[in-house]
């Protein structure tokens, strides 16, 4: 190719390189020929070395490059040079350190494709940014001739029709500046992985080893010994392997059953729940029972609507044609009193008793529930009350159909028990409007009931609320407390009614409660534990538990009405022993009064102080019971039913279609 065109770069590079060495030798006043290679990173400025023969280059470079029009490292058009070296010295950036690109770990030679913008658009890339940013760089590459290790400048010759290129020299292309915005190079001779080969055994061993832990541990608690008596922490007894009957067979609960008996006697079940329970901590999760310390958001005070409470109508109670108990053993139908119902309209809002100077004014949170009088044997923990008034009403509307089913001769109670913190919540939280006030909730519910009688029992407790009438530790209320709700629903049902005088006092010491637990295992809890005080009725009575469905006698729940050798969290228990089964009581009262009390725990405090006043006595837990609600009260041949439950139960979705399902 003419040489007008195409400028020998390497020829021009070695003349100046030629002429620097020897005018730095006539400087040194040394004499001869010097045959070394030259190295050209030594004259960093080519015009402060020798400018006569910089001017020169000068000239010739843009002499040549005014005809150049294709790059003589490869065959595409390029962008017209506007930047070099040798040119416009003036224009040039300020020098910065070069950015030295390290060489591959396999000492391979990579080179890197430059492409023109108009290039770039006939690919289809978008690389306009990156072009300009590399472009300078692309002229200096350009314009400095390349030569192989070892040589000084030796051009590779390549067949005719293909442009020449040259290797740098390895010091040259060593510090070759890299374009902050150029993609990292990759190696492309990535190492393969260490255990590739065996990917297929680890991958089998893997799967073994899963396939033996799921059938270990399912094998394992097949074979190991089962859990039975006394769950403490549900306050229940475990459930028992079903007895077999082609009824229950062919309707399904024997199958159900033994569902419910290996589901609820896991081995080591508490353990199990307590691992389960740290474990899922260290994520930051927690469940109902054991909630982390957090905000807790109070709701605008919701209204009672007062028009409905002053016209709401008071249910009185039936007291004619009951069947009675004659002395020689037979039945009788007593009418001499006739029928005593009545309908009367008035305001059920009573004045509030005035309350005990025993409020605390400050309190603090731990978990779910808030603490006061910490580092004081009079410590208490209490659980805080939250309930929309649409729930209390639709649990009005359950009663309200029992009612319509029991007919006008069968008489239906309301007595929902309000929870400690109706009474001892510190009086800051109060102001800051903290839960939902309980006695609002009493009275909202007992405005909707028709033809149930409603029994307010905010202020019957209120009266006593410097009494042991709650524990300190659990959730639930103390006998005491329950005396007095007896009384006052014994004196709404006219039947007798025994002093608390006449009862055995009994204790148990150290009753640290469910509440340790719910407060995250508070220590002062436990410092200032509980005593359980539980009172047996001195009248003469039997007991018989039936199951669920109150078809066989459970032998094995004895024929007690209090288990006297519980202990810790489950002294609660002491009374009825658990909340599964039917207890039958039979007493030595003849009114042909026959009572079924359809409660949750808080109803089994109640059962000892009603003994004295009902001929019968019949207790259901809607959560746990399977029968028809209204043949089982012709099968009894019920004269009362009374609610009595924690007003938590009665505000709550799942308990409120629980006492609905049993109806029918």
């Amino acid at each position: 190719m003419s040489d007008n065109r195409f400028p020998d770069n390497d020829k021009l590079q070695k003349a100046y390189l030629d002429s620097l060495r020897r005018q730095e030798r006539r400087n040194a006043g040394l004499d001869g020929e010097d045959n070394d290679p030259v190295d050209a990173h030594k004259y960093r400025d080519p015009e402060e070395k020798d400018p006569e023969v910089y001017n020169k280059i000068v000239s010739e470079i843009e002499r040549k490059r005014a005809v150049r029009s294709s790059s003589i490292w490869s065959d595409e058009p390029v962008i017209p040079v506007k930047e070099s070296i040798w040119l416009n010295k003036e224009k040039a950036a300020p020098k910065q350190e070069p950015a030295y690109e390290k060489k591959p770990a396999n000492n391979r030679t990579t080179f890197e494709l430059k492409l023109s913008e108009e290039m770039k658009e006939k690919l289809g890339r978008a690389g306009g940014a990156a072009q300009t940013a590399r472009e300078p760089l692309r002229e200096e590459n350009a314009s400095r001739p390349r030569q192989r290790a070892g040589q000084t400048s030796n051009t590779r010759k390549r067949p005719e029709g293909q442009s020449s290129r040259t290797r740098p020299h390895p010091d040259v292309r060593e510090r070759e500046p890299v374009a902050e915005t150029a993609p990292a190079r990759v190696s492309t001779s990535a190492a393969k992985p260490k255990f590739k080969d065996h990917e297929t055994e680890f991958s089998f061993i893997n799967a073994v080893l899963c396939i033996l832990m799921v059938f270990g541990v399912g094998i394992s608690l097949v074979v190991m010994k089962r859990e039975s008596g006394v769950l403490e922490s549900e306050n229940r007894m475990y459930a028992e392997f079903p007895k077999f009957s082609a009824k229950s067979y062919f309707s399904g609960d024997y199958a159900d059953g033994i569902v419910n008996f290996y589901t609820d006697t896991i081995p080591n079940r508490e353990k199990f729940k307590s691992f389960s329970s740290t474990f899922s901590k260290l994520f930051g999760i927690s469940d109902d029972e054991y909630s982390v310390i957090g905000e807790v958001h109070e709701g605008e005070k919701q209204q009672l609507d007062e028009e409905k409470l002053r016209t709401t109508t008071k249910a009185t109670v039936y007291t004619g044609g009951y069947t009675t108990t004659t002395s020689n053993g037979g039945k009788t139908l007593d009418e001499s009193q006739g029928e005593q119902t009545q309908s009367v309209t008035e305001s059920t809002r009573p004045v509030e008793t005035v309350k005990k100077d025993v409020i605390p004014e400050e309190g603090e949170w731990a978990g779910n529930i808030v603490m006061v009088n910490m580092g004081t044997p009079e410590v208490r923990a209490m659980p805080i009350f939250y309930g929309l008034f649409e729930n209390g009403e639709k649990y009005a509307g359950v009663l309200n159909d029992y009612k319509k089913m029991v007919g006008p001769t069968v008489n239906v109670y309301n007595m929902q028990v309000p929870l400690a913190s109706a009474y001892y919540l510190p009086k800051k939280m109060r102001e800051q409007g903290v839960g939902t006030d309980q006695h609002d909730s009493i009275l909202n519910v007992n405005a909707s009931l028709d033809g149930v009688i409603g029994i307010d029992l905010y202020g019957v407790l209120g009266a006593h609320d410097d009494e042991y009438i709650y524990s300190r530790t659990d959730h639930h209320w103390q006998p005491l407390g329950a005396y007095y709700a007896a009384q006052e629903f014994a004196k709404e049902a006219g039947v007798p009614f025994a002093e608390l005088s006449t009862y055995q006092r009994c204790e148990i010491e150290g009753f640290c409660g469910t509440l340790y637990g719910y407060s995250e295992n508070n220590p002062e809890l436990k410092q200032y534990p509980d005593t359980f005080i539980y009172y047996k009725p001195r009248n003469n009575y039997t007991i018989d538990y039936y199951d669920e469905s109150f078809s066989n006698i459970l032998e094995n729940r004895g024929h007690s009405l209090f288990l006297d050798w519980v202990t810790g969290v489950n002294c609660y228990s002491a009374i009825l022993g658990s909340d599964l089964g039917i207890p039958a009581i039979k007493t030595d009262v003849h009114n042909g009064r026959n009572l079924v009390v359809i409660k949750n725990s808080y109803g089994n405090a109640l059962i000892p102080f009603l003994t004295g006043s009902f001929e019968n006595i019949y207790v259901v837990d809607y959560r746990y019971a399977t029968i028809s609600m209204q043949d089982f009260f012709n099968r009894i041949h019920a004269t009362d039913v009374l609610f009595g439950l924690s007003i938590s139960g009665s505000y709550t979705d799942t308990h409120i279609q629980a006492m609905r399902n049993i109806m029918q």
